[in-house]
């Protein structure tokens, strides 16, 4: 089969489409065709060496955490999914990526089936994305009705179902992005949008209860200005986490930093509100696994809107 593989940290120039074997189910594994990838930004980040989970990594290592596709094989203590199921989940996190690739294998218990009516090549883009928007609304935010909230870099992956997610609640969203992209969040559910290239955000706007912070660094720290006393900023990033929840505890405001987890109960949650289209999975490319780099190099531009997949 073919997969993206990676022999040292670097540039985009270092994915590389090679040949290898197809990996032999466990026992309690299954072994899936890969419909579509997802790309995060945690996969550059593990790509160039800067995230925390690199050391841990053996190197080659494969790419990627997301993944859709069918089942085609399982091992002979699975019994709750079959050959033919079609199937999504999250596959090696943190430490063993590898959804770039024709095919992979994954303990059955990692998988969630896939809604009927629902295209399987666009599911891919929500679980590692949209748990993290469940968890920084839900969990750590704790989003309430009547609250406001500010969410930055509201037209990334994370950043389109945070919005989605707070406006259900019935929550004020405000949200920073470019101007060309507030027509699309607008449709999302975002109430006030601002553009952060035309004036400082806190400038422009009266205290929010919550910020998710998706940005990080200066931009997190500068939501402390707009946070009120009794508020919460849950900053995502975990590269700036330290600096910001340290402006965050020298103000006296309550900063939260989270590691998404792979909840399956907060997965089917996200996947019954798409089933019955409460949440839209916003997909703005596709393009096949040998084009992997380019792939990144939208990512890493920041203005790729929603989600990039990737096609075996």
């Amino acid at each position: 089969m073919k997969a993206i593989k990676v022999s040292e940290f670097g540039a985009p120039e270092v994915l590389h489409l090679i040949e290898c074997d197809t990996p032999v189910c466990g026992e309690q594994d299954v072994l899936v065709k890969v419909a579509a990838a997802a790309i995060n930004p945690i996969d550059y980040k593990i790509r160039e060496g800067s995230h925390l989970v690199c050391p841990m990594l053996t190197m080659p290592t494969g790419i990627g955490f997301d993944f859709s596709g069918e089942v085609i094989a399982r091992g002979v203590a699975v019994t709750d999914l079959a050959v033919g199921d079609q199937v999504l989940g999250i596959a090696g996190f943190p430490t063993s990526p590898g959804t770039y690739q024709e095919q992979l294998v994954t303990p059955a218990s990692a998988c969630i089936k896939a809604p009927d009516g629902v295209a399987l090549q666009e599911l891919a883009g929500l679980p590692l994305a949209g748990l993290t928007a469940w968890q920084a609304v839900h969990r750590h935010g704790d989003i309430k009705a009547g609250q406001r909230v500010l969410i930055h870099a509201a037209a990334g992956g994370v950043g389109c179902f945070a919005v989605q997610l707070a406006k259900q609640t019935g929550a004020e969203v405000v949200v920073t992005a470019s101007q060309p992209k507030h027509a699309m969040l607008q449709g999302l559910g975002a109430d006030i949008c601002l553009d952060y290239r035309a004036a400082p955000f806190y400038e422009e706007m009266d205290p929010v209860d919550v910020v998710i912070d998706l940005v990080g660094g200066q931009t997190g720290i500068d939501s402390l200005k707009v946070l009120k006393p009794d508020g919460i900023l849950v900053t995502v990033p975990s590269a700036t986490k330290d600096a910001v929840l340290a402006a965050a505890e020298a103000q006296q405001i309550e900063g939260r930093f989270f590691l998404m987890a792979y909840e399956l109960d907060d997965l089917q949650q996200l996947l019954e509100r798409v089933a019955d289209q409460r949440l839209k999975i916003m997909v703005s490319g596709k393009l096949p696994l040998a084009e992997a780099a380019l792939a990144h190099q939208q990512i890493e531009s920041g203005r790729v809107i929603g989600k990039l997949l990737l096609l075996p």
